[in-house]
């Protein structure tokens, strides 16, 4: 992938019937292009972390308090008391 030789394969696409009778296109990609996937999505998610510490610790806490709460009318409460209590 670092050299630029790397090109994901097609996307096989397989169809799925539906309750009506039609078929609809499901795509399933291949194991590398998920590998591939995974590994530019972590070295994404390490690079926001290291130049963003503080937007990482706000998003953890605010899921856990949204987890723990269940209640959608305490989302925008929940984020801004996370921002003020850091």
């Amino acid at each position: 992938m670092c050299s630029g030789s790397y090109f994901l394969q097609a996307v096989r696409q397989v169809m799925i019937p539906k309750a009506d009778g039609n078929f609809r296109p499901l795509g399933i990609s291949t194991v590398d292009a998920r590998v591939a996937q995974m590994a530019v999505k972590m070295l994404v998610e390490l690079c926001l972390n290291m130049c963003f510490p503080l937007l990482h610790t706000v998003i953890v806490q605010l899921a856990l308090r949204i987890k723990q709460s269940r209640k959608q009318s305490n989302i925008v409460g929940d984020t801004i008391e996370c921002w003020i209590s850091i």
